[in-house]
This record gives structure tokens, C-alpha cells and sequence, in this order.
């Protein structure tokens, strides 16, 4: 009677700390940890960072990355109620929660009104500092700003330095993305709208001090500026995601809106600063969301949308594979539909790679979804992704459902992946009224009770 009693206490525990009130948040396991033989099995946790009533503003343009030092996640994001930029950190031991039940503490980066839209959030780690940067939306002076700061062991973190970059010269919404190359130095990419021409230039920038052709005010001369990586026409969102090799050679994928169909495009440095620049995909779509990531070998792996047959706004992929692929220019890329149909002309959607360079796609689809290839799962059984045969290649997961009335937020999802190769994911929810919520969910290291056998 004792062993069979104890034998139920031991599932019991087993489930409770594996996945049952832990995805409600009430418990958890450790995160940090070994590797484990299956991390995209990995139950999930989540957290509200914050909350606030103007959804509208809340939920623009939100970032996460992890301070890969103490693996802590960071997320930046407009908080709508002071009309400011905000980075916030997972502390649970703070004095100054985002809100009195959150475990995270926030602060004010950019206070100027109406600053801090559509942030890119990066962290650099180095052997005697950390630097953390954001580049956001400047909505009252239309500019594209980058704040950094800098942190030392001894000596605590500085104040945050803010340059403004360059002037978007019209009412346009910049979505930059930043990147620090192997050197510490602040990369973005971006969109402007050309002084002649009705069309937006794609451009780059990086930090070099003086000497630079652009900045604005006191950061005047401090950056330098290319706008040879290809044009958009006249369209007022454009996104644009940046990514380095190896060899600190910078990458852009951005899509291309134009009036006989949109193109995916990618753009790199060969020789100095020149750009070559290569259309990868032709797609139908008036979305503005594309994710760029590259694996081990350099190679380029994109998310991004596109309209088909009925207007139904399908999930891509593509990803190099030198040569007998479908797309790019001479079939040196694999474009593969995931998702038939998202539910929705939003076509929100964030990507990382996992430790062994696969895919991995957070998007909304009437809540929080995740998407991998089968192989990260070990298993046969896939619902979404290319048909081999009967069979899908792919597997894609509900990860937080947000409940009836409410949904994802509609500007941007963001994923990063810890060092443990465990996943986070930056979110917001809104009701579509006033009640707009930021959130994190992040994948944990279920701990079983252990079964002793006497």
C-alpha cells in the first residue's frame, strides 16, 4: 500500500513540475542548465513584463535578446503610456518592477516624446564589458536613432549615449535593424525616403566616431551611411533585417514593394563597400515582415510572407543550398511554403536558428505559434512545412493561445535563443480596446522527481 501511495506521489510530482502548472507560470524548473537530447520538447514558461492602456503604442515594435554572459533575456519596447522607449530585464530580486506582480525591472532609455517605436535590441558581449543597443523610431523629429550603453564588471553601467542617425525626411515608420559586428561596433539597417525620387532608399550605417557622412546634431560626422543596397518603391513600412559572417561582412534581407509584385531581396558585401544585391523570391504581398538569420557556414536563412492563390497570406522560407534549389538566381536557394494560410494580412513573424543551425519561426496565428522542421523533434509526424510525399516535413506548435477577444500584437514578434539553445520569445497581447499586455515565453528544463527503487 505505502509503494503503490508513493508511486502516485511521484507522478503526480512529476507532472506538476514537467508541464502542468508550470506552463501557468505557478511553477517551474531551472532555466539554465545541460543540453538537452531534445530541446525543442522543452516546456514553456510565461511572463507579463508589462502592461498598459494604449495597446496601440504598447505593442510597436518590440525586441529580445540575451545578455549571453549571464543569460538573462532583455526585451525593448515602446511603453505607450509616457510615449518612451523602455528596456526591461528579467530580476526578480529588483526595487523597480515593470509593474508590482512582474519579475522584471525596466528603465527609461529615450524620454524625448513620442520616441522608441519599432526598437532592435542587441547585446555584445566582451571579456571586460557588455554593450547594449537599440535602434528605434523617432516619431516627433522622423529620425532613426540608436541608443548604447556600456556596462564593466567593476565600475556598474554608464548612461545611455543616443545618436540620431539619419532623418527619414518624411512621415514614414522606421523599422531599423541593429547588429554589433565582431569589433563592438554598432551596425543598422534601415529604410528612408529618397530626397528626389518617390521611392525609399535601403540603407546601412555604422558607428566610426568622425569622419562620417551622416548623423545628426551632436552625432554629426559619427556615422557613416551606404544607400547602394537597392530601392523600394513609395510605401511606408519597409523592414529590413541585417546579420554579419563570419568575417564581419554585413548581410541585408529586405522585401521590395513594388507595383508588379513585391521581391525578396538580399543584399552583401563582396569587395570594400561595394553591395551586390540579388532578388530571391517573387511574391504577391504588401507585408512588411522578414527575418534574417545565418547559420555556421554563413549561409543565409530568411521567414517572410506572401499572398497566393485567394489572398491567403502564406508563411515562406528560404534558405541557401548552392545550387538545384527553386528561387534565387540560379537555383542557389530553396523557397518552401510552411503555413498555407496564417489567418490574417498581419504576417507577423520572428526567426532564429537552434544549436544545429535549423530554423525555428515564431508567428501569429490567432496566438503565439512556433514552427521547425521535423528533425528537431526527432519524429515523423509533421502538420505544416513542404509535402514529401503524404507526409509534412515540418511541425508546427501552439505556444500561447491569448484566449477569446484578445490577440497577438500586431506589429512585430521577436525570438532569441539562450545559451543552453533553449528559446524566448517577446510578445504583446492586446484586447484590440485599451488593455495591452508585453510577453515573454521562454522554454525551461523540466525536473522530474526521481524514483528510487528499494
Amino acid at each position: 500500500m505505502y509503494s503503490r501511495w508513493m508511486s502516485v506521489v511521484v507522478v503526480l510530482g512529476s507532472f506538476l513540475l514537467s508541464g502542468g502548472l508550470a506552463d501557468r507560470g505557478l511553477a517551474s524548473g531551472p532555466l539554465d542548465g545541460p543540453n538537452s537530447t531534445q530541446p525543442a520538447y522543452n516546456p514553456w514558461k510565461f511572463e507579463v513584463v508589462d502592461e498598459g492602456d494604449y495597446h496601440e503604442f504598447l505593442e510597436s515594435g518590440l525586441s529580445i535578446a540575451f545578455d549571453q554572459d549571464t543569460n538573462r533575456p532583455f526585451v525593448s519596447y515602446y511603453d505607450g503610456t509616457n510615449r518612451e522607449l523602455r528596456l526591461a530585464a528579467r530580476s526578480p530580486s529588483s526595487s523597480s518592477h515593470c509593474t508590482p506582480t512582474s519579475d522584471w525591472a525596466c528603465e527609461a532609455v529615450d524620454t524625448e516624446w513620442e520616441v522608441g517605436q519599432n526598437s532592435s535590441l542587441a547585446i555584445f558581449n566582451a571579456p571586460a564589458f557588455t554593450k547594449y543597443g537599440i535602434a528605434y523610431h523617432d516619431e516627433t523629429n522622423l529620425t532613426v536613432k540608436v541608443a548604447i550603453q556600456t556596462c564593466m564588471p567593476l565600475f556598474g553601467c554608464g548612461p545611455w549615449e543616443i545618436s540620431t542617425v539619419d532623418d527619414l525626411r518624411v512621415h514614414t515608420e522606421a523599422r531599423p535593424s541593429l547588429r554589433f559586428d565582431s569589433h563592438g561596433t554598432p551596425c543598422l539597417s534601415y529604410h528612408q525616403q529618397d530626397s528626389v525620387f518617390d521611392q525609399f532608399d535601403i540603407k546601412y550605417a555604422y558607428y566610426v566616431g568622425s569622419g562620417g557622412n551622416c548623423g545628426e546634431g551632436d552625432a554629426s560626422g559619427k556615422w557613416e551611411c551606404d544607400d547602394d543596397l537597392g530601392t523600394a518603391s513609395a510605401y511606408d513600412i519597409v523592414d529590413t533585417s541585417l546579420a554579419f559572417t563570419s568575417d564581419d561582412h554585413p548581410i541585408v534581407a529586405y522585401l521590395n514593394h513594388r507595383d508588379d509584385g513585391d521581391t525578396l531581396e538580399l543584399c552583401q558585401i563582396h569587395v570594400g563597400h561595394l553591395w551586390d544585391c540579388q532578388t530571391i523570391d517573387d511574391i504577391s504581398n504588401k507585408s512588411a515582415h522578414v527575418s534574417l538569420a545565418l547559420d555556421q557556414n554563413d549561409h543565409a536563412h530568411i521567414a517572410y510572407s506572401s499572398k497566393g492563390t485567394g489572398g491567403l497570406l502564406k508563411l515562406r522560407y528560404a534558405h541557401y543550398v548552392g545550387s538545384g534549389g527553386n528561387c534565387g538566381a540560379n537555383g542557389d536557394y530553396q523557397c518552401d511554403t510552411i503555413v498555407d494560410d496564417i489567418g490574417h494580412d498581419d504576417g507577423l513573424l520572428a526567426l532564429t536558428l537552434d544549436e544545429s543551425d535549423r530554423p525555428v519561426i515564431a508567428y501569429d496565428s490567432a496566438g503565439l505559434m512556433i514552427a521547425r522542421p521535423l528533425a528537431a523533434y526527432n519524429t515523423m509526424l509533421g502538420n505544416c512545412g513542404p509535402r514529401m510525399g503524404l507526409l509534412r516535413t515540418w511541425k508546427c506548435t501552439g505556444i500561447d493561445s491569448v484566449g477569446a477577444g484578445y490577440f497577438v500584437g500586431r506589429d512585430t514578434l521577436a525570438i532569441d535563443t539562450d545559451r543552453n539553445g533553449l528559446l524566448a520569445v517577446a510578445y504583446s497581447v492586446s484586447d484590440g480596446g485599451s488593455y495591452s499586455l508585453v510577453k515573454v515565453a521562454r522554454q525551461y528544463y523540466a525536473a522530474y522527481l526521481p524514483l528510487i527503487m528499494r
